[in-house]
């Protein structure tokens, strides 16, 4: 079976048994005005990034059972550009080892307002994005993110891994069951990070300042950075770490909780 704290993509087999069917739907929207995506994806794997273009370019393909009734369906209203993967009787599918289902966005690399993703069963992948509010909520599957500022980002991840390398801006994160991983080439953030079952690798600049509050309550704290410490155990270390200034609150019931300086 697949081992949820694992790295690798997490991946959902759509066709266990039985006919499939080949999916591939396209659209074009145009962003003008638009102050909100929201985009909702119940049974795919979503990727995301952005280009030097005017529009916005929707792909929708793969393959399902035939069991499975599902379509592309966009509308554009207003300030909103919704992106809905419709589905009927996705209820039906059996997770195993082979994605077949893809939601490929391609924006402007110009869009800089908000952005909320929802997924049930599916990785999410985004890149080279630069927005105002990026809200995610993943039921199943990891979530992926690279080169990407935002002023708020807030995942929510209930089964899966949460990996972010090169991102800019405050962020709250959190992962019922998986590893959360945080990589800044700059920190000058507030940053809320919190994990049931998983851990938490955070990867700081090493001339980082910030104030501290990090808490595993069933295993251990390591940090790379030296801590004025206000309280201190091995599962609980508060303190400064520089001259402070903004607040990384780490949170771990059942795992570790790392600090690395690069």
């Amino acid at each position: 079976g697949e081992n949820i704290f694992s790295t690798n993509n997490f991946s959902i087999n759509l066709s266990p048994t039985g006919s499939v069917i080949d999916i591939d739907e396209s659209a074009v929207e145009n962003i003008n005005g638009v102050e909100k995506i929201y985009i909702t994806a119940p049974i795919a794997r979503v990727n995301i990034s952005s280009e030097d273009r005017e529009d916005v370019s929707i792909r929708y393909h793969g393959q399902v059972p035939s069991s499975i009734k599902t379509s592309l369906e966009t509308n554009n209203s207003k300030d909103k550009l919704e992106i809905k993967a419709k589905s009927k009787n996705h209820s039906k599918i059996n997770i195993n080892n082979n994605m077949q289902l893809y939601l490929d966005i391609l924006i402007p690399n110009s869009y800089s307002k908000n952005m909320h993703i929802e997924t049930n069963l599916g990785d999410i992948r985004i890149q080279d994005l630069k927005l105002s509010e990026l809200d995610i909520d993943a039921d199943l599957g990891n979530v992926n993110i690279k080169n990407t500022e935002t002023d708020e980002l807030d995942i929510n991840c209930a089964m899966g891994n949460v990996i972010c390398n090169d991102i800019q801006g405050n962020a709250n994160v959190s992962a019922d069951l998986g590893n959360i991983e945080l990589y800044y080439d700059y920190f000058d953030y507030d940053l809320n990070a919190e994990s049931n079952l998983g851990s938490i690798t955070i990867t700081l600049p090493k001339d980082a300042n910030f104030n501290l509050d990090a808490d595993a309550d069933l295993g251990k704290i390591n940090t790379d950075f030296p801590v004025t410490a206000n309280k201190s155990s091995n599962t609980n270390l508060k303190g400064t770490v520089g001259n402070g200034g903004k607040d990384v609150k780490l949170t771990v019931d059942l795992g570790s909780i790392k600090i690395k300086s690069k």
